[in-house]
């Protein structure tokens, strides 16, 4: 990805807030962790349902340069269980909106700065050589002008009734619509 330094700006500033209701998602965690295909360093790329990404909220400002600069922030639900005392390791990849396009346009990411972090871990038991992580995070599919971003976020686990519950995310896009 393109790391963005610093930016200078701010001549229009709009906020706003999406809420989802995690309880009205029909997905749950066992048939959202489904499906799973083989990745490249862990075991499976894990896609997560659009209902599990909640607590959405959002920046958007307008660079003294032009660009449109999105802050994107939430928490996605994963559910994600250690199976043991060795490492468990999986991508997750989940699906954030981007709000207020206007009608008829797509939004050409040009610099972008994700975040993913642990938010919510849980042991059942005794937490025996325990472990949690977000080993990696990125965004795909930035080539193209779209109206949404996909995170992947590399997860590992350690311990047989380990439970990594949530993720939080922090998304920086500079670009403009086209």
């Amino acid at each position: 990805g393109t790391a963005m330094a610093t930016s200078t700006s701010t001549s229009t500033s709009t906020s706003g807030e999406q809420r989802t209701d995690p309880a009205d998602s029909t997905a749950d965690a066992e048939t959202t962790n489904t499906g799973l295909e083989t990745a490249g360093g862990n075991e499976a790329i894990i896609p997560i349902a659009p209902g599990n990404v909640f607590s959405q909220h959002w920046v958007r400002t307008v660079a003294g340069d032009g660009l449109i600069q999105y802050t994107l922030t939430g928490i996605v639900i994963v559910d994600y269980k250690g199976n043991g005392q060795q490492w468990r390791r999986d991508t997750v990849h989940f699906v954030v909106p981007i709000p207020a396009i206007p009608p008829g346009q797509n939004f050409q990411v040009v610099h972008w700065a994700p975040n993913v972090s642990l938010s919510a871990i849980a042991n059942a038991g005794v937490a025996n050589n325990a472990g949690y992580a977000v080993d990696g995070f990125s965004l795909v599919g930035l080539q193209q002008a779209r109206r949404d971003v996909t995170a992947h976020a590399d997860l590992a686990i350690r311990d047989v009734d380990g439970i990594i519950y949530r993720l939080a995310y922090d998304i920086t896009l500079l670009g403009r619509y086209v």
